[in-house]
């Protein structure tokens, strides 16, 4: 409904005629006065004319409320946005505080573990009396060290500090510093990386989140196939029979970190199960994490086939020879050997429930465990030099040359060992026999072992 404008006056003429049908004509003093009194109205009417709004003729609104019906208008155009502009890169700044003091030339070290690359080079981490580890580099096949810790800040005194490592290749390495579970980092939580056998060390950026809750920060396995694309897995918290984890990945050679799963992921199978027993990857996309003493009580695997983003789990079957093993034995993964490109090698320990000795197989695929081969072996960590030859280890020594079908004993020691083996015949081990600890070496097969007198070089 429209609305008048008001009027506004434009020189209204006030003065009139009489009309022709007067008949009596007034006198003089009537006509004065009848022509004031027209005057009079006139104006008035003038008046009210100039500030009344014009009479509408329609009808006057109803007093109820009355909705709108929409019509379609055509909306604004938004104004153009605009992009900020991109940030330059920049490299996280290295962690404040006074950089563990590396270890003096000729000092004796105890090596904690070792992980050789050939005859001659290799790292370790080792102490020397103390409650931080070091990373050592050597290039004599172990007698003698490099402390090449990177600048992490030392932790109060009698604090613990480690490091969880992955020794790619002679020159290329990543580290993280490890905490005992349930404390958590002082600092930020980052991943070292050197490219020059830790002559200069890189600071990642920071791995904590802060929209999940964590009990702790225990860095658990760390793995790469190349020298860009890697994985870490951190232990956040446990509890009913669970082992809550994150897992993060670089494609950047651990620049920066991306976090795939955390204990609130939805496609996460049963990564978050009691307990993770390795993280291993045969490629960018494919992966494992087995389980090993768990709830299920039977081997459980969980797979990825795209990078780590999401998971599945399986339940590879008992031996055709041992049908009844899950009836009988709690079985669980306890190492787990990575052949390229396909060929995954599980070795798999069954708790028999009547107090017998333990059952010992190798599961074997090729195709994210879609099918298996099972064999037996006498138990231990497996290592796999070829698709053929491999070896057993454990305080008895067993080698095979003929994929895991039959398996021959080399040797028995009285120590429990971390080894590494570089060929069939070349390997070094981290001898334990309760408090002692030493570097041991052997150059035919682990049938014969040295001491090594492991120092700091000059």
């Amino acid at each position: 409904m429209e609305t008048s404008s008001p009027r506004f006056c434009q020189g209204t003429s006030v003065v009139q005629g009489m009309g022709e049908g007067a008949t009596k004509p007034l006198s003089r003093q009537e006509s004065d006065t009848l022509r004031s009194l027209l005057v009079s109205t006139l104006l008035l009417l003038s008046i009210s004319a100039c500030v009344m709004p014009a009479p509408s003729t329609e009808s006057p609104a109803p007093t109820s409320t009355i909705v709108p019906e929409a019509t379609e208008t055509e909306e604004p155009a938004p104004p153009p946005t605009l992009e900020p502009p991109a940030p330059e890169p920049t490299s996280p700044s290295a962690p404040v505080g006074t950089p563990v003091a590396h270890l003096l030339s000729g000092a004796p070290v105890v090596i904690t573990l070792v992980h050789m690359m050939d005859a001659l080079r290799g790292w370790a981490l080792g102490t020397s009396g103390g409650d931080i580890e070091h990373i050592l580099r050597t290039s004599d096949a172990g007698r003698t060290w490099t402390d090449v810790t990177p600048p992490e800040p030392a932790p109060e005194a009698s604090t613990p500090l480690g490091f969880l490592p992955f020794f790619y290749d002679e020159m290329t390495a990543w580290a993280v510093p490890s905490m005992s579970f349930g404390s958590s980092p002082a600092g930020p939580a980052n991943v070292w990386r050197t490219t020059d056998g830790g002559v200069i060390w890189q600071w990642s950026a920071d791995l904590r989140a802060t929209d999940i809750m964590v009990e702790g920060w225990a860095p658990s396995y760390m793995t790469f196939v190349d020298r860009e694309r890697g994985w870490l897995m951190v232990a956040v918290g446990a509890g009913a029979g669970h082992a809550y984890i994150v897992i993060f990945r670089t494609t950047d050679g651990g620049a920066s970190w991306e976090r795939l799963i955390d204990p609130y992921s939805e496609d996460s199978a049963s990564l978050h199960t009691c307990c993770q027993s390795g993280l291993s990857f045969t490629d960018s996309n494919s992966g494992l994490v087995p389980l090993a003493d768990n709830n299920y009580m039977r081997i459980v695997v969980n797979w990825t086939a795209d990078g780590g983003a999401t998971w599945t789990s399986s339940f590879p079957p008992p031996p055709a020879s041992a049908p009844n093993l899950f009836d009988r034995s709690s079985c669980a993964v306890s190492s787990t050997a990575v052949l390229p490109p396909e060929d995954i090698r599980l070795g798999v320990r069954c708790r028999v429930f009547d107090g017998r000795a333990d059952e010992n197989y190798v599961y074997t695929t090729g195709d994210q465990g879609e099918t298996w081969t099972v064999t037996s072996f006498p138990g231990g960590a497996l290592l796999f030099f070829n698709a053929a030859h491999g070896v057993a280890l454990d305080r008895n020594l067993y080698q095979t040359d003929d994929a895991g079908a039959s398996w021959t004993k080399i040797k028995s020691v009285n120590w429990d060992g971390q080894f590494s083996f570089v060929s069939e015949d070349l390997g070094w081990a981290v001898a334990r026999s309760g408090d002692e600890i030493a570097l041991v070496r052997t150059a035919d097969g682990g049938r014969t072992w040295e001491e090594i007198e492991a120092t700091i070089a000059p």
